[in-house]
């Protein structure tokens, strides 16, 4: 597999995980649903030593705290961050315009989509 396809790979399986909600491993029948995002087993060990570009939005949460924030702390190497409607943190209004940035917090290139 090419390095271009690797990419993908990655990025694909982070937007997976980002919007799908699945039981946790091993749960009962009516255990509280989890977002895949939050299952970090499942999905760390293929990020380590890769670099990472996310297509994120506010609500790509793990608890309380951004996906994006959660995998800088893990020692995931997120390089950039690909944004829809709202902006990164959600501090844009709807349906205006917005430029590529760098975010103050973690200093990613936001790229605008």
């Amino acid at each position: 597999m090419c390095k271009k396809q690797l990419s993908g790979l990655s990025l694909s399986l982070v937007l997976m995980l980002s919007c799908m909600t699945v039981p946790q491993h091993g749960s009962k029948p009516n255990s509280p649903v989890l977002p895949g995002a939050a299952q970090q087993a499942a999905y760390l060990p293929l990020f380590q030593g890769k670099k990472v570009a996310l297509v994120v939005n506010p609500t790509s949460c793990v608890g309380a705290r951004h996906l994006v924030d959660v995998l800088l702390d893990q020692g995931i190497s997120v390089q950039k961050v690909f944004s829809p409607e709202h902006g990164f943190r959600g501090d844009s209004v709807a349906e205006k315009l917005i430029d590529d940035a760098i975010d103050p917090i973690t200093g990613l290139p936001i790229i605008s989509l």
